[in-house]
């Protein structure tokens, strides 16, 4: 069977079920269940689209039977859920790997990820760097390492290019989308500049799994597309457990219900990854912006309406839309929608 005919099967089973979407409404606990199994489909010719679907256990026993050139797993049925994704963007809002939604607004570095079990003990690390933005904050630059190779992407206000490979500035004038001589411990990285304001950088991992950082002026966004077990199954951090999502502390005993605990739990402990240090550094703790740095606003200022905010994130996810109306009216700026 061609892999074509192979991606027909498997998306008419996911419509039929009314589960089939993009990689942002993966399969979760609550949709995975019984005799149904996710899997990560990636389209031929777009592999860096992968997304989950669930289809029928029988259905799954046809489609492993096939040679495929995309990456296929199956939902373990000891675990909570299957993996979504994780991500971090906005003002920021993290969703682990579960699909669960929680904000932490501690001004610090963060770690995102940790897992030093990653490629037989290569070892992968992501961290982010949050940044005041009135009474919230918001994700200012993002690190990964793996191996003993770094990529740190920026976000900046006026939308340039600003990245640093193991601390070394990139090239700002790159106005096509390329992928990068420099590698990270051999893992391709391609930049795309999708407009004046966005930029994407992409780690292309085994398997159609990648890391993506989005940049819009001076926000960072962090996706994981396609993860599986075997590579991020041992991983902690923000993003919980890889089996569940549960928001775990250090010794991996302690679940945090308290979401500002848990992200002061997971303030970067062992070294910085930035080419600079700034901000509050362990021991010191995170900042908590308060409401008192709330934004005033200016005399004759226009106050933006729901309306506007709703028409103005009408691109967005169902995942998502509330969080970025939420954003918009908050900080009172419509362009905050071009981070999600």
């Amino acid at each position: 069977m061609k892999i074509s005919s192979v991606f027909t099967a498997i998306a008419a089973v996911a419509m039929a079920n009314g589960v089939y979407g993009d990689a942002d409404k993966a399969c979760d606990g609550e949709t995975t269940k019984n005799n149904k199994i996710c899997i990560c489909h990636c389209p031929p010719g777009n592999p860096g689209n992968c997304h989950t679907i669930e289809v029928d256990d029988s259905a799954w026993k046809g489609h492993k039977n096939h040679e495929l050139d995309y990456q296929l797993f199956t939902w373990d049925p000891n675990d909570d859920s299957c993996p979504s994704g994780g991500s971090s963007y906005g003002d920021p809002h993290f969703q682990t790997w579960a699909g669960e939604k929680f904000d932490f607004h501690g001004i610090c570095d963060l770690a995102l990820l940790e897992n030093p079990t990653f490629k037989n003990g290569l070892g992968i690390d992501v961290h982010i760097r949050t940044a005041k933005v009135y009474m919230y904050s918001c994700i200012a630059a993002a690190v990964v390492r793996i191996g003993e190779d770094t990529l740190e992407v920026m976000g900046n206000v006026h939308g340039s290019l600003r990245f640093w490979i193991n601390g070394v500035a990139g090239d700002e004038s790159i106005t096509d989308k390329m992928v990068l001589s420099e590698t990270l411990s051999g893992y391709p990285i391609t930049v795309n500049p999708v407009s004046s304001k966005e930029t994407e950088f992409t780690v292309s991992l085994d398997n159609y799994q990648t890391i993506k950082f989005s940049t819009h002026r001076d926000f960072v966004r962090v996706d994981f597309f396609a993860p599986t077990k075997a590579d991020f199954g041992e991983s902690v951090g923000l993003l919980g457990t890889f089996s569940g999502g549960k928001k775990v502390g250090r010794d991996m005993i302690t679940v945090f219900e308290n979401v500002n605990e848990f992200g002061q739990e997971w303030q970067v402990r062992n070294g910085n990854l930035f080419h600079s240090v700034e901000g509050p550094q362990f021991p010191e703790t995170c900042t908590i912006p308060t409401k008192s740095d709330k934004r005033q606003r200016r005399l004759g200022e226009h106050i933006i309406t729901q309306e506007e905010a709703e028409l103005a994130c009408s691109r967005v996810s169902d995942n998502e839309r509330d969080l970025c109306v939420f954003d918009v009216l908050e900080l009172n700026e419509l362009d905050i929608a071009g981070a999600y």
